[in-house]
This record gives C-alpha cells, sequence and structure tokens, in this order.
C-alpha cells in the first residue's frame, strides 16, 4: 500500500496518469525515490531541483519503455 502523503501531489499525480495499476504506481514512486536520493546526496542538488529532475527522468523513461 502507498503513503501519498508521502511525496509531493504534484509527483503523484503525474505518476498515477502513467501508471497502470497500484504495483506499476509504486514501482515508479521507489523509483523517484532512488533518483532524488541520488541527485541531493551524490549530486549536490537542492532536493527541490532533485525531486523535478527525478520525476522528468522516472516519466521518460516510462514512455520509453511503453513504446
Amino acid at each position: 500500500m502507498i503513503d501519498e502523503t508521502a511525496y509531493p501531489t504534484k509527483v503523484v499525480d503525474v505518476l498515477k496518469k502513467v501508471a497502470r495499476n497500484e504495483e506499476e504506481l509504486e514501482g515508479l514512486l521507489y523509483q523517484f525515490d532512488e533518483r532524488a536520493a541520488i541527485r541531493e546526496f551524490d549530486g549536490g542538488q537542492s532536493r527541490e531541483e532533485a525531486e523535478k529532475a527525478a520525476l522528468t527522468e522516472v516519466f521518460s523513461r516510462h514512455q520509453n519503455h511503453l513504446k
């Protein structure tokens, strides 16, 4: 079960639009968390910048996977 309150509303809204089911949404949110953390802690980006970049990456990767 996903705790949607643990994520920014915009992130959940965007990923819900592309996820085919709850399980896929959970996977996309996990990827988002992982990518944002790497950018913030290893890459030195602010959390806001890291989240924007992570959402773009996860969304784009998912869209390419569906092609």
